[in-house]
């Protein structure tokens, strides 16, 4: 890809599959200091018919930096003067982000078999 998917745009690409295959996708939350998006594992197949349709989409916190405001926050990706100069996150487990965030409202995975 280009660069980061800003509000409004959207990337595409192409996988081959077969029935059997799964797909896990993970990307950062550009606006976060260590947030995540992930599909985990989905069937591209419902028995031998290909799935269409929009996927779950979880949001995680990586734990590597302290929480802050999205996008305002100075320990924020855009805020930084450095990457990973954030204060520590005294949980350093991956666990799902816990501010009640709709991952959806962020970010759309969606399945159109060709």
């Amino acid at each position: 890809a280009p660069g980061p998917a800003m509000p409004g745009m959207r990337y595409e690409t192409s996988v081959v599959a077969a029935p059997g295959d799964r797909l896990t996708l993970v990307t950062m939350y550009g606006m976060s200091n260590d947030w995540l998006f992930a599909v985990d594992g989905v069937p591209l197949f419902d028995g031998t018919t290909p799935r269409a349709g929009e996927l779950p989409v979880a949001l995680y916190d990586l734990g590597s930096e302290h929480d802050q405001e999205i996008d305002i926050g100075p320990g924020t990706a855009p805020q930084q003067p450095a990457p990973n100069t954030g204060a520590a996150d005294p949980n350093n487990a991956v666990r799902p982000a816990a501010h009640n965030v709709p991952a959806t409202t962020h970010l759309r995975v969606t399945l159109t078999p060709q």
